[in-house]
């Protein structure tokens, strides 16, 4: 198959790719010790410098294959569940809808609607609660339409039936998140948490200003070669950090980790957004997600911006640059600002 060969060339690169970052990190090591045994300032400094930049642009190449290789996994596992839906080994996708099972269903327990070897283990292709739901409704008749809305999707499902190409991609988008029992309501709760301080000018003015102090305080702390003055103000910064830490941790914990799932959010509203459709149930659905001529993508992807930076709380080298930049603060203040932009377009 097309896409597991471009996968095995992924993963090939992606292993090359790890290991020039590995080589990048003893090669700095190596320059910095040479710098230090020669009493040379420049040798170290040119060490650090270029070894950072170097390992940076990788971590980016690294980021970049990553999604590479999500994207054509998907794909092959939507591929594979297609072949297993004709051959007959769909009664062993592991997604049999059973907590759905209802014995005190008019019809849904004798016709075998949910469970193993059932119409929701076949045909079912969600990756999130709320569409399993919504399918498990659909399929116990707890939602109805009128005729007209019965043609228009008959109309929809004619229409998509001609565009394989379409709906693969759009399930291979939702095979790169393993969130099953999450969604981004979810998450939107979550966020409807007030914390104003983070909107207060103040606060907004110390994680510019200080970060600037301490880039001046290790330039006069090196001319003068002397490390008191650069650790008062690291002192300072973690004590700021300090200040409220409970608090913004569980929020940034929990924002981060939805990160996979805001990623396949708006992977998904793209997709859709940027296609014409000719049938008007599909025509009305893509119109809902248009508020003021501004895609709804466009607000998921500030936020999946957002989120992408605060998952890197778990990196080895957020520490240091969270101490000099105070990046938890600013990531708070740049949620609510992100709730801000969202009110005042949609309340």
């Amino acid at each position: 198959m097309r896409y597991s060969l471009l996968l095995d060339k992924l993963e090939k690169k992606l292993k090359t790719i790890e290991l020039f970052r590995i080589m990048t990190i003893l090669t700095m090591i190596g320059i910095v010790m040479l710098g230090y045994f020669l009493n040379q300032d420049s040798i170290m400094i040119f060490g650090i410098g270029v070894g950072i930049i170097t390992f940076i642009l990788l971590v980016k190449k690294t980021s970049n294959l990553k999604l590479g290789i999500n994207k054509y996994t998907g794909l092959v596992d939507v591929y594979n569940q297609a072949i297993a839906r004709t051959n007959g080994s769909w009664t062993d996708f592991e997604d049999q809808g059973a907590e759905y099972i209802d014995k005190d269903h008019r019809y849904s327990w004798d016709l075998d609607i949910f469970g193993k070897g059932s119409l929701f283990q076949k045909i079912n292709t969600s990756r999130f609660l709320s569409s399993r739901n919504r399918l498990k409704d659909l399929l116990n008749d707890n939602v109805k339409f009128c005729d007209d809305e019965i043609v228009e999707r008959q109309q929809a499902i004619s229409e998509l039936a001609n565009k394989p190409w379409f709906r693969e991609k759009l399930q291979g988008i939702d095979y790169r998140s393993n969130s099953v029992d999450r969604d981004i309501g979810d998450l939107l709760k979550y966020l409807d948490i007030k914390n104003p301080i983070y909107n207060k000018g103040y606060i907004k003015l110390l994680v510019n200003l200080m970060p600037l102090i301490f880039t001046l305080s290790i330039i006069y702390g090196y001319l003068q070669r002397s490390i008191i003055i650069p650790g008062i103000m690291f002192i300072i910064n973690i004590i700021i950090l300090r200040i409220g830490y409970k608090n913004r941790d569980q929020v940034l914990k929990e924002i981060s980790s939805f990160s996979d799932t805001i990623f396949v959010y708006k992977e998904t509203l793209e997709h859709i957004e940027k296609h014409n459709f000719k049938s008007s149930y599909l025509k009305g659905f893509n119109m809902k997600l248009f508020s003021k001529g501004i895609a709804a993508s466009k607000y998921i992807s500030m936020l999946n911006k957002l989120t992408s930076s605060i998952s890197n709380r778990d990196n080895a080298y957020f520490l240091l640059l969270n101490i000099y930049f105070l990046w938890d603060i600013r990531f708070m203040i740049k949620v609510n600002s992100w709730k801000e932009e969202i009110e005042e377009e949609f309340v």
